[in-house]
């Protein structure tokens, strides 16, 4: 199916449905696209480049090359380049070789939906520090580009303090490169947040969420995620190999992530590196873990065989039916629509994590030790995080110890003539590979 319109030669045209620009034109009997190259520093109007070929496959790949052209072939011309386009040589020419390939798109979108629309057709030689507190201040007041009855109109001041973070990066570059004189972001204040606090799933929600599942197939990606914390990256490139049931430990070595494609701007899935150094770790198996494991495996399994030679093996614990990796965007809708099946109020996935901690914490569990399992890179992150949660805690157990002046009963003269022993439960042996 095709949909009609008119470009602005006033020829009809016929767009192919998810090919963005890329359009029929009737009267030339060809295909065309149109890439926006730039900005007119004067009147704000975009530049654009067309590109036209006989089928729609010439012109996407005529596209592509002249995106990777733009991306590598970016001039710039201190005295007369705007905001947008410094930005575009700078994520190309420096941040390309240093980005992680998950941070380098949220560096895109920032750009593209943020900065771009409101500071892009400035020359940088003329941005001044008021148009960049403007931009804060309009960003937190009507930033949002997704408005619903239960957001707010602005963004978060932790979403500011990263596009000033952006900011402030590229233009430190533009100093170093003497086309500008100081840091116009060195002045810009944030707004006062007010801080939120982490509000997890009680262990009752908990246990209602894992009990509305427990015949799901991905049962124990959720039953992970509430038992030991891990991000859902970490999550969806777990492997096989990574468990050691023999040692009851089990290796977080990398994440799965959707990142974009720096040349063709497409969306792609890739292993990379954890999070942090001290998100490379070892997590403890506990029996009612490898009991899931071994379930989920037999399950997995069946499925090998019933698609044969079809099955895209990647090792992965956690995968599609035939084995391939899973898109985030689609873990968490179908981790919203279980939570809506149990009947309970929505909260985001990685409110697992929070969970996670927060029990853990109220347990007892040493706050050092909450922060390796997390993986956080320093012991200050998870206390400031759960700040709340430990002072909470550390009330509950002076309200508890002042019970022990309450009963005059001398608990030394307790005996107990049940010479019952205690023995741990011998765990399952290993995690079949």
């Amino acid at each position: 199916m095709v949909k009609q319109g008119k470009n602005n030669e006033g020829h009809r045209r016929h767009r192919a449905n998810g090919e963005g620009s890329i359009y029929w034109i009737e009267s030339k009997k060809r295909w065309a696209a149109a890439l926006t190259v730039g900005f007119n520093p004067q009147n704000g109007e975009p530049i654009r480049k067309y590109v036209y070929g006989k089928t729609q496959r010439e012109v996407q790949n005529k596209m592509d090359e002249l995106k990777a052209q733009l991306r590598q072939g970016i001039k710039i011309d201190k005295d007369k380049v705007t905001v947008s386009e410094w930005l575009d040589h700078w994520m190309v020419t420096y941040q390309t070789p240093v980005l992680r390939d998950t941070t380098y798109p949220s560096y895109e979108d920032e750009i593209r939906l943020h900065i771009g629309p409101n500071i892009g057709n400035i020359r940088l030689r003329l941005l001044q520090t008021d148009d960049l507190q403007l931009l804060i201040n309009n960003l937190w007041k009507y930033g949002r580009i997704k408005k619903t009855k239960e957001l707010p109109d602005g963004l978060a001041v932790n979403h500011l303090r990263y596009i000033r973070a952006i900011l402030h990066k590229a233009l430190k570059q533009a100093v170093t490169n003497r086309i500008l004189i100081y840091n116009p972001v060195d002045g810009v204040t944030l707004p006062k947040a007010e801080r939120k606090e982490v509000v997890p799933f009680t262990e009752k929600e908990a246990e209602k969420f894992l009990i509305s599942m427990l015949k799901h197939r991905m049962f124990a990606i959720y039953f992970l995620g509430f038992m030991t914390g891990l991000r859902r990256g970490e999550l969806l490139g777990l492997m096989w190999d990574d468990i050691d049931s023999d040692t009851e430990y089990f290796e977080i070595k990398r994440e799965l992530v959707a990142v974009k494609n720096k040349l063709t701007g497409k969306r792609e899935l890739k292993f990379g590196p954890p999070k942090s150094d001290r998100s490379q770790r070892i997590i403890p198996l506990t029996e009612k873990i490898v009991k899931v494991l071994k379930t989920h495996e037999a399950r997995q399994n069946k499925e090998k065989l019933f698609f044969g030679a079809d099955y895209e093996d990647n090792g992965l614990v956690f995968c599609s039916e035939d084995g391939k990796k899973l898109w985030p965007r689609n873990f968490n809708r179908q981790y919203t629509q279980l939570l809506e099946k149990a009947g309970l109020t929505h909260k985001k996935p990685h409110t697992m994590r929070h969970t996670f901690a927060t029990l853990q914490i109220e347990k007892g569990t040493d706050l050092k030790q909450v922060q390796e399992l997390l993986g956080h890179a320093v012991l200050a992150m998870t206390a400031d995080t759960y700040k709340h949660v430990v002072e909470k805690s550390k009330a509950k157990q002076k309200a508890i110890d002042r019970m022990d002046d309450t009963f005059d009963v001398d608990v030394d003269e307790f005996n107990s003539d049940d010479d019952f022993k205690g023995r741990k439960k011998a765990r399952p042996k290993e995690v079949q590979q």
